[in-house]
């Protein structure tokens, strides 16, 4: 079946209405097939070169928002810009800015294998499961600490083949009341939390060996069993979560969870990919966008980023294999 079959309009005018070169790149390459296009002039791209600008001599970015006690802003920040160097820029590792953030959020890895600082001295499989992601994805797969980083996730996983904060899994209710103890490990018998999972396997998804391994299948099977429920703990366990979207994918929703599902090869046909594959498709608009709900990231385009996201995983879900 072609992909624009499971929609009620064709997306791609709404989606190359936009001023945005990169955006309009990706579109043409992933979900038009157009051949002999080239991403490099993409790295002279206005916000590419902002960020360049700012970027520290160390290769983080400051925080210049409100601070909390136990987070560390820098890492975050840098995340958050090199997220959208690789997701909407398709910069990798030969390029510098890219490269110096890699090795900064690499500098802060513990000799346990995690990267923390997010929730001050505690794990968080998500962050670094998160970066993992992009770790791979900017061309450090083959990297020993990139490795290291991968053999920690899977030290910690729950019994049940997800993943979930560890000190939620020990009933610590607050960041404050964990901020004094070292870091809790995981209770390994307590459920996974679905977001943390779909986070989490972002980064096997992308990885070209566990890609396709039991471990990364049967997290998969756990995350799209869990769709339209709510979260077994208190980081946002609302059912509604599931449909709140945003491009670089942060959270884990459903667009980002169809993206990650398309990677594995998983088939459309399946009933929990097909319900969220239909819930998305009928909230087209004639126009071609789509009405979802968006988190606030001051992008303009971000609705268009959510729809081309959701349009790549139709390609990959009936047949084309773009990047």
């Amino acid at each position: 079946m072609p992909w624009k079959e499971r929609l009620r309009y064709d997306p791609v005018p709404f989606l190359l209405q936009t001023e945005d070169e990169a955006l309009q790149f990706f579109v043409k390459r992933n979900l038009l097939g157009v051949v002999g296009l080239r991403s490099d002039g993409l790295v002279f791209s206005p916000q590419v070169r902002s960020l360049v600008k700012r970027q520290s001599a160390d290769g983080s970015w400051t925080y210049r928002g409100r601070r909390s006690v136990g987070c560390d802003y820098e890492y975050v920040e840098t995340y958050r810009n090199l997220a959208i160097l690789v997701d909407k820029y398709g910069l990798a590792r030969k390029h510098a800015v890219v490269e110096k953030a890699c090795e900064f959020l690499l500098s802060l890895q513990d000799p346990e294998g995690d990267i923390r600082g997010v929730y001050c001295n505690q794990y968080s499989p998500n962050y670094s499961g998160a970066i993992a992601a992009l770790l791979v994805r900017s061309g450090y797969a083959r990297d020993p600490r990139t490795a290291r980083l991968f053999d920690w996730l899977i030290s910690v996983r729950q019994d049940d083949g997800g993943w979930a904060i560890p000190f939620r899994t020990a009933g610590v209710r607050t960041l404050n009341q964990a901020l004094a103890s070292d870091p809790i490990p995981p209770d390994q018998t307590q459920p996974s939390s679905h977001w943390a999972t779909g986070v989490v396997l972002r980064a096997f998804a992308a990885h070209p060996v566990w890609r396709k391994s039991e471990i990364t299948m049967r997290a998969a099977d756990l995350l799209r069993s869990r769709f339209f429920h709510s979260d077994v703990y208190t980081d946002r366990r609302a059912k509604g979560y599931w449909t709140k979207f945003s491009y670089p994918f942060w959270f884990t929703d459903l667009n980002s969870s169809l993206d990650t599902l398309s990677r594995l090869g998983l088939p459309a046909d399946d009933p929990q990919i097909n319900k969220a594959i239909t819930w998305i498709s009928t909230r087209q608009r004639p126009n071609g966008s789509f009405d979802l709900e968006l988190l606030r990231d001051g992008d303009k385009e971000a609705g268009r980023w959510v729809a081309y996201a959701f349009c790549r995983s139709l390609c990959r879900f009936y047949g084309a294999r773009p990047a």
